[in-house]
């Protein structure tokens, strides 16, 4: 997905499982501590909300930023999440016509945070059925990345074919694999 026109309740319903893994890299991402890599790029520092305030009046702004807006604040992308409720209610939450409108009521940055995790994520993965798992690794929750265009895919193929091909595996720290998809 590529965020142009993204449908974030169409995406909860149809690929829930990847919005949880990306919720879950992004989560892993903020918890990160700082250091040399930076585990959390691209950051949501131009998400924020206003919303009024039902005992003042005034608007309150909400924002993945310092009062100044100069320093990151990956905690509030932390709280946010953990507003977030299970997957299977925000699937039911999609499938009624009611994400936004829920998730506006667990917190105000929860449907604009979501909806930036899916719409950042330039990579295509896709869940691998049981008789494509590697069954060495003890859970059904496997996924491809995809990341070649059609054009090297299909050279790729015609190699194989030629020539033969492995299966590779290269891991990495989930606190990665935020900065990873993007």
């Amino acid at each position: 997905h590529f965020g142009v026109g993204l449908d974030l309740e169409v995406v909860v319903r149809e690929e829930t499982e990847l919005v949880d893994l990306m919720i879950t890299f992004c989560y892993a991402a903020a918890e990160a501590p700082s250091g040399e890599f930076n585990h959390f790029e691209p950051y949501p520092s131009a998400l924020e909300s206003k919303v009024k305030n039902l005992k003042t009046g005034d608007l309150d702004l909400f924002t993945f930023m310092s009062k100044d807006g100069q320093k990151r604040e990956p905690q509030k992308v932390i709280q946010v999440l953990e507003k977030v409720p299970p997957l299977k209610e925000l699937k039911s939450w999609a499938e009624q016509g009611k994400l936004k409108e829920n998730l506006d009521k667990a917190h105000p940055m929860a449907y604009s945070l979501i909806r930036w995790i899916m719409a950042t994520n330039r990579s295509h993965l896709k869940k691998l059925t049981q008789e494509e798992q590697i069954p060495q690794m003890v859970t059904p929750h496997q996924f491809l990345l995809i990341s070649t265009p059609p054009e090297k895919e299909k050279n790729f193929q015609a190699m194989k074919t030629q020539h033969g091909s492995i299966h590779a595996f290269h891991g990495s720290a989930l606190m990665n694999w935020h900065a990873i998809m993007r």
